[in-house]
C-alpha cells in the first residue's frame, strides 16, 4: 500500500513524529490510497505487464485463454510426484486436478496449491497407493497387536491378583477356624459337668440321740 497526495508518492519510511506533521500538513487535502497487488516495487502499468507475463500467466495458453494442454501435463506431473506415493487414480483424475490448480491462471500459486491434499471432489476419486496402504495396514497391525499384549498382560495380572485372593482368603479361613477350635474349647471347660450327683441328696438323716427324751 503507497500513500500518494498532490501528484507524488508520500514517504512510507517516516517517524511517528514525522508523520504527525504530514498529518497536519494534509488537513483538508485529498489523499489517495494505491494499493499494489504485488508489492510496492510494481508501481507502474509496464512493471505490471513485464512481472504478470514473467510470473503470472501461463507460458502457454489456448484460444479461449485458459491453460494450454503443454502446461496443464507439466501441472500433472508435479501432482504425480508430490502425491503418487499416497494416492493412486485413473489420468483423467491427475488431469482434473491438475486443471482445477490452474483455473485460476495465476501461476504463482501453482507450486503452494500442488502441495496441498486433494480437494474434496478430487479426493473421493482417488484410491490410497499401494505403498501407502501396506504403511497403513502395518501400523494398523502394530496397534492391534499392541492393544492384545495390553489386554494379556491385564489377564495376567488378574490371574495373580485372584490367586494371592484366594491364598490371604484361605489363610483367613484357617486362622479363624483355630480361633473358634480355642473358643469352643473355653466354652466347654467353663460350664459345670452335668453327670455329678449332687451329695447333699444322698446323705442319709441321722437319729438325734442327743435330745430324745
Amino acid at each position: 500500500m503507497q500513500f500518494k497526495a498532490r501528484l507524488h508518492l508520500v514517504d512510507s519510511n517516516k517517524s511517528d513524529i514525522a508523520w504527525n506533521r504530514w498529518l497536519h500538513s494534509m488537513l483538508r487535502e485529498t489523499v489517495t490510497l494505491q494499493v499494489y497487488e504485488y508489492g510496492l516495487t510494481i508501481t507502474k502499468g509496464q512493471d505490471l505487464e513485464t512481472f504478470t507475463a514473467a510470473c503470472i500467466v501461463p507460458p502457454d495458453t489456448d484460444r479461449a485463454g485458459a491453460t494450454a494442454e503443454r502446461s496443464l501435463l507439466e501441472v500433472v506431473d508435479r501432482l504425480r510426484e508430490r502425491w503418487e506415493q499416497t494416492f493412486q487414480g485413473e489420468a483423467i483424475v491427475w488431469r482434473m486436478w491438475a486443471n482445477h490448480l490452474t483455473c485460476s491462471l495465476n501461476r504463482s500459486t501453482w507450486e503452494a496449491a500442488i502441495a496441498q491434499p486433494p480437494p474434496e471432489h478430487i479426493a473421493c476419486l482417488l484410491r490410497a497407493s499401494q505403498s501407502h496402504l501396506e504403511r497403513h495396514l502395518e501400523t494398523l497391525n502394530h496397534s492391534a497387536e499392541l492393544a492384545l499384549n495390553c489386554v494379556n498382560a491385564a489377564i495376567a495380572d488378574f490371574r495373580l491378583l485372584r490367586n494371592d485372593m484366594e491364598r490371604r482368603l484361605d489363610a483367613i479361613e484357617s486362622n479363624l477356624s483355630g480361633r473358634k477350635s480355642i473358643v469352643e474349647a473355653f466354652i466347654r471347660n467353663a460350664l459345670p459337668p452335668r453327670n455329678v450327683a449332687d451329695p447333699l441328696q444322698r446323705m442319709k438323716n441321722a437319729e438325734d440321740v442327743d435330745h430324745q427324751e
